[in-house]
């Protein structure tokens, strides 16, 4: 595992769940992953997962769970883990009816205000 003493940017996303599907999505530009010392032996999978991939990913920062919550929102529940990274390109309805041609079948599920 390489560490990074990178000039710190405040992450994005934050979560065990939500930083590994981050870390895995080939189309996410990863700028920095932080890291608590603690989190980092569970997160080891995924960072395996992500270099049997291929991706051109950072190296990782460990941080002191304080430093963490200084940076993120006041309460954030991060779990010792947080990315900072680009956002994904928006799609509107129109795109995915779009790519509901070339399917057989396909499911739209519209939601709104969707909470851990």
């Amino acid at each position: 595992m390489r560490h990074s003493k990178n000039k710190q940017v405040s992450p994005n996303i934050y979560g065990f769940h939500a930083a590994s599907e981050a870390w895995l999505n080939d189309e996410r530009e990863i700028k920095a992953l932080y890291l608590t010392e603690q989190a980092s032996s569970g997160f080891e999978g995924t960072l395996s997962k992500g270099k049997k991939m291929r991706l051109s990913r950072p190296n990782i920062t460990i941080i002191e769970k304080h430093k963490l919550d200084k940076i993120l929102p006041r309460g954030a529940v991060h779990q010792g883990v947080a990315i900072t990274c680009s956002p994904l390109e928006e799609s509107d309805i129109q795109d995915f009816i779009i790519k509901s041609h070339s399917q057989d079948k396909t499911v739209i599920a519209i939601l709104d205000q969707v909470t851990d």
